[in-house]
């Protein structure tokens, strides 16, 4: 988090973006964050409401969003659980999200993930932005979901669809990108 503080410097062109010193940096994110309106800081994944706390600003100027497996926030946030989709959100979802309009295999595929938002957000972008059918993702997942659930460990931060949808995206980069002539690297 240090790390993004210290992009953060540099994008807002602070003083201490150069400075060595990560808690200098921390400190003149924060005051900036405490003095201006209308910014939105995300901690995504955060583990424990420890690693957050100092990071986080005291102003009410701005939002800040932590997205968490950990119950434990009230401290720190007001928590708000994401439940699951009905299955008729869940395929109305996934036909919005892609313009598709197959019910049948659009049930299925929300079944794959069980009808979580996150995964039905992943596997909509994907079939978007691939311009690929209901049917072709759930052959996808279906292919990933096997090698990944053999070595996925049990406590991932992610689904076994999206780490699927995650995978084959990357193996569709590499491999652009190791048929790519050199000169255009």
């Amino acid at each position: 988090m240090a790390r993004d503080f210290s992009k953060i410097s540099a994008l807002l062109v602070l003083p201490e973006k150069d400075s060595r010193n990560q808690t200098e940096i921390v400190d003149a994110v924060r005051s900036w964050l405490n003095q201006n309106p209308k910014w939105l800081l995300i901690f995504d994944n955060a583990k424990e409401p420890s690693e957050v706390g100092k990071y986080i600003p005291e102003s009410t100027l701005g939002d800040v969003l932590i997205t968490s497996r950990n119950p434990n926030w009230r401290g720190i946030a007001e928590p708000i659980s994401v439940k699951e989709l009905e299955r008729a959100e869940s395929i109305d979802f996934l036909c919005r999200r892609t313009g598709r309009k197959d019910e049948d295999l659009s049930a299925q595929l929300a079944e794959a993930p069980g009808d979580l938002p996150l995964d039905l957000e992943q596997a909509g972008a994907y079939i978007e932005s691939r311009n690929k059918t209901f049917q072709s993702y759930l052959v996808l997942l279906s292919n990933y979901q096997k090698d990944l659930l053999s070595w996925r460990p049990k406590d991932a931060p992610c689904s076994p669809a999206v780490a699927a949808t995650w995978e084959a995206s990357f193996n569709q980069a590499k491999m652009r990108f190791l048929r790519a002539p050199i000169s255009s690297i």
